[in-house]
This record gives structure tokens, C-alpha cells and sequence, in this order.
């Protein structure tokens, strides 16, 4: 199978188990471990060469700590 271009992941510990898949199809990954609350943009602008793929994964739990939805929005809340 033919890789992909470079890639930066932001991820979550859902990630664990998706890394050997996104291993396998990118020629190279760097994943960084990020907590929602905490968004990287400083590490994100120092980088030399930016990559040509930008996966950010979060949890839908999350999505409210980032201030994209309101409390209250999903059922299970």
C-alpha cells in the first residue's frame, strides 16, 4: 500500500487504538497528546515545516470545554 503525505495528529488516549491504522497509510506521523482545554497553537506555529495533513481527534465530551457547544447539547448530558 502507498503512504500518504506527512501528517501532525492532536490527540486524545481514544487515539491509541487508531494510531496503527494511521501509521500504516501516512510516510510520516507525529502525534502529539493534547487535552482539549489545552490547544497547542504556540507549538503548532513553531513547527519548521508544516504538515500536509492535520488530524485533530477530540471526544464529543470535549466539545463543550472547547466553547463549540453549548451545555446541554447531546442527549446524554
Amino acid at each position: 500500500m502507498q503512504a500518504f503525505s506527512d501528517s501532525l495528529i492532536m490527540r486524545d488516549s481514544y487515539f491509541v487504538d487508531l494510531e496503527p491504522f494511521t501509521s500504516s497509510i501516512f510516510s510520516y506521523a507525529e502525534y502529539v497528546w493534547s487535552q482539549p482545554e489545552k490547544r497547542y497553537i504556540q507549538y503548532l506555529e513553531q513547527l519548521p515545516e508544516k504538515p500536509d495533513v492535520f488530524i485533530w481527534e477530540i471526544g464529543e465530551r470535549a466539545l463543550e470545554v472547547l466553547g463549540i457547544t453549548a451545555p446541554g447539547f447531546f442527549p446524554f448530558d
